[in-house]
């Protein structure tokens, strides 16, 4: 990745927008759009025209919290949700289709406008791709309740679980984003309450572009990660999560 493709990857080159959104009295940092596209794209590794697509195709399907003409800025929850569809996308294999008509069938039942993010709708059978939670054996177990209670989705409820942190109401806090949604690694994270929802070197707070932009000036992974006095090994996975930038 060179130096104009790390100001393509982070929409750079846009022209800033006139209007950005602040936060309101009694409103959540979480729904506040703060993220441009190609950023949020960028931070969780999904091609920018997926995540157009996504958030302004004409048959999107996600809102997004920001969009006031061609200015648009996704918020903390936009990018869970985001990054919620594009594991079952491609980890799981559910197509958009499905996708979209699920979507609606949930946000009709449940009058939510992000049902994906909220732990409790798991159960909801008309998402094939989420589970229930079921007495089995003395326990409570995770089954499909859309084919036939099959034991066949523990993997993603793990990954989730292990991907997406929340609070004791469900809500997600932090975000582990990484392409492989089943792997133990998590070198970045996004926490609203951290450098303003800044994707950082996860335990620090140290951006994680700053260190894609020193490895471009011909920093090695060992001179950043001495400069910053963190692990070599860790400032490597930071490096790789944007090499795996999907084309």
């Amino acid at each position: 990745m060179n130096k104009r493709t790390f100001r393509r990857v982070f929409g750079y080159t846009a022209t800033v927008p006139a209007h950005t959104p602040h936060l309101a009295s009694g409103q959540d940092r979480r729904d506040l759009g703060r993220y441009s596209i190609p950023e949020a794209a960028a931070y969780i590794s999904i091609p920018q025209r997926t995540m157009r697509h996504w958030f302004l195709g004409e048959r999107r399907i996600l809102q997004p919290s920001f969009h006031v003409g061609s200015n648009v800025l996704l918020s903390f929850n936009d990018v869970t949700e985001a990054y919620i569809v594009e594991s079952l996308r491609n980890h799981w294999d559910f197509g958009p289709h499905n996708i979209r008509k699920i979507l609606q069938q949930l946000r009709n039942k449940t009058r939510l406008e992000r049902p994906l993010i909220y732990r409790e709708l798991a159960v909801l059978p008309e998402f094939k791709s989420l589970v229930a939670m079921v007495p089995g054996k003395g326990k409570m177990i995770h089954v499909d309740v859309a084919h036939d209670e099959n034991l066949v989705f523990d993997d993603f409820v793990r990954a989730m679980g292990m991907r997406i942190r929340r609070d004791s109401k469900g809500r997600p806090v932090r975000i582990y984003p990484g392409k492989d949604a089943g792997s133990d690694d998590c070198p970045v994270s996004i926490d609203p309450e951290v450098m303003s929802g800044e994707l950082v070197v996860t335990g620090t707070r140290i951006p994680a572009k700053m260190i894609l932009a020193k490895s471009l000036a011909g920093k090695t992974a060992e001179e950043i990660a001495d400069s910053y006095h963190v692990d070599r090994d860790l400032i490597r996975k930071v490096l790789q999560h944007f090499e795996r930038e999907k084309p």
